[in-house]
C-alpha cells in the first residue's frame, strides 16, 4: 500500500507466498519453499530522505535465512551514505547472524556470527 502525507510518501509491503525450488542434481524432485515479508519505506520529498525497517524470512528445504532492517535512513542522492541504521542477517532462525550497523557517514561496523567487530568505509558520500 501507498499513502501519503504532506510530502512523506509511505510504502507499505508484506508478502507470503510458497512453493517448490526443483534439485538440481534430479529436477524431478524438489524442495519446500516459503517466503514472508514486511517492510515499511518512507521518502519526504522535500528533505530527500528516505527511511526502511521491516524483515523477512525465506525457508527452502531445512534451511532458514532472513534479513531484518531497522531504523536505516539516508538522505540526498542514491550515492548518500546512510546515516543510520541496521541490517542483521541471520541464517538458521537466527543461530548464525551477522549484524551491519551504519554509523554515520562512510563508517559502518559488522559484528559477525562469533561476536568480533570490524569496521570497514563504503563507498558512498558523506552528507
Amino acid at each position: 500500500t501507498y499513502t501519503r502525507s504532506g510530502s512523506v510518501i509511505t510504502k507499505h509491503r508484506v508478502g507470503a507466498w510458497s512453493g517448490s525450488l526443483a534439485k538440481v542434481a534430479d529436477p524431478s524432485k524438489s524442495v519446500p519453499w516459503t517466503h514472508d515479508a514486511d517492510f515499511t519505506s518512507t521518502y519526504d520529498v522535500q528533505s530527500k530522505c528516505m527511511t526502511r525497517d521491516g524483515s523477512a524470512k525465506n525457508t527452502v528445504g531445512d534451511t532458514s535465512f532472513g534479513r531484518t532492517v531497522s531504523g536505516f535512513k539516508v538522505c540526498g542522492s542514491r550515492a548518500a551514505c546512510p546515516s543510520s541504521g541496521e541490517l542483521e542477517l541471520d541464517r538458521k532462525d537466527g543461530a548464525v547472524k551477522v549484524t551491519i550497523t551504519f554509523l554515520g557517514g562512510q563508517d559502518v561496523e559488522i559484528t559477525g556470527p562469533r561476536g568480533n567487530t570490524v569496521e570497514r568505509r563504503l563507498t558512498c558520500i558523506a552528507q
